[in-house]
C-alpha cells in the first residue's frame, strides 16, 4: 500500500494553522487527520529532502511545496473548466495587476 503522506485534511489543516495562527504547527486543528506538525526546509544545494515522515511530523522541501501546489491548482482550474457557479466565482476573485507605468 502506498503511503500517503500529505492528507487533504491535513493539508487544510495547515492552511488553517498558517493563515490563523501564523504557525506550522496543527495538532489542535480539527481537521487534522495524521500529522501534527510540518517542517519547511530550505532546498539544498544538491539533492531534495521533500515529503520525509518522522513520527507525525513531515518535512516540507518549500520549493518543491510550491511547484506542488501550482500544479494542483492548474489541474482542478481545468477540472472546474465547464462549471459555471465555479468559473463565475472565480472572476470574483482578487487578482494580480500590473505596475503603474508613469
Amino acid at each position: 500500500m502506498l503511503h500517503k503522506f500529505l492528507s487533504g485534511s491535513d493539508c487544510y489543516a495547515l492552511r488553517c494553522a498558517l493563515l490563523h495562527q501564523g504557525t506550522d504547527e496543527i495538532g489542535e486543528q480539527d481537521a487534522r487527520e495524521a500529522l501534527d506538525s510540518f517542517h519547511f526546509t530550505e532546498p539544498p544545494r544538491s539533492g531534495c529532502i521533500h515529503m520525509n515522515q518522522s513520527g507525525k511530523v513531515l518535512q516540507i522541501q518549500v520549493d518543491k511545496f510550491a511547484s506542488e501546489m501550482i500544479q494542483a491548482i492548474r489541474s482542478w482550474l481545468s477540472d472546474i473548466s465547464c462549471d459555471t457557479e465555479k468559473q463565475q466565482r472565480l472572476s470574483m476573485l482578487m487578482r494580480i495587476h500590473q505596475p503603474f507605468r508613469f
